[in-house]
């Protein structure tokens, strides 16, 4: 019966903690949670141009072994 309590407080006190506390995203950054144009404006430099190929490079393509 004593077991049978502290089981049930245990589940108890769980439900408390995970139902008292805000579940907001976490970011690994202060940057992650912003817009596209409030990181267009806190940029010191953004990159303005149209893609006209995407692929491998090159040199990948040659069967070139590089090391990193």
């Amino acid at each position: 019966m004593k077991r049978y309590i502290s089981i049930l407080l245990l589940i108890s006190l769980a439900a408390v903690g995970l139902f008292s506390f805000p579940t907001d995203r976490a970011f690994a950054c202060s940057c992650a949670d912003k817009n596209t144009q409030e990181r267009l404006d806190d940029a010191a430099a953004v990159f303005v141009g149209k893609v006209i190929h995407k692929g491998l490079p090159s040199i990948l393509l040659s069967g070139a072994t590089i090391c990193l």
